[in-house]
């Protein structure tokens, strides 16, 4: 039985004031009672209080026994659903095993794809810059050899005198 430590408190705060006589007198068998009650609760054999009809009642009958075979029956329908339900959770474990395996080479496939995809990037950067380094070489080409070109005829004409013009014919 557990011990309420207020009720308890409260027990002892009452006999203490009737010790020393500080507490209202109370009749005989008022204190009479109390002091039962006091020590029934002590000892933990309390007494069912004025107010507790629970005992009483028509529904708190002690039930009857069971039988052995219906006991054996409701275990072992009891044993059969729990057995369906293990299966089940076998069957759902499993699906998930397979799902993850799935996964897995799923995710080993991608990343295979994803380094393929990476070698094809590099490879697009480097033919890119070059590219890019060759078209600015070309450009520059075509520049050098316009302005060496009219560079060249500038010299051709102060090298070669002017025509002259001829009279006109009639």
């Amino acid at each position: 039985m557990q011990v309420d430590p207020a009720a308890n408190k409260r027990y002892m705060d009452v006999i203490a004031q009737l010790a020393r006589g500080v507490h209202q007198p109370y009749e005989s068998n008022r204190l009479d009672d109390f002091i039962d009650r006091f020590s029934d609760y002590l000892s933990g054999a309390t007494k069912p209080s004025v107010g507790d009809r629970k005992a009483q009642l028509s529904d708190n009958q002690a039930m009857e026994p069971v039988s052995r075979p219906e006991l054996d029956a409701k275990l072992q329908a009891i044993e059969a659903r729990m057995e369906g339900r293990v299966a089940r959770i076998e069957d759902a474990v499993k699906a998930v095993a397979e799902s993850v395996k799935e996964i897995r080479a799923e995710n080993r496939t991608t990343a295979e794809k994803l380094g393929g995809l990476k070698t094809t990037i590099i490879t697009t950067a480097i033919v890119t810059v070059v590219a890019i380094v060759l078209g600015i070489a070309a450009f520059n080409g075509t520049l050098t050899a316009n302005m060496l070109s009219a560079f060249q005829a500038g010299l051709q004409a102060q090298s070669t005198p002017p025509p002259t013009p001829s009279p006109p014919s009639k």
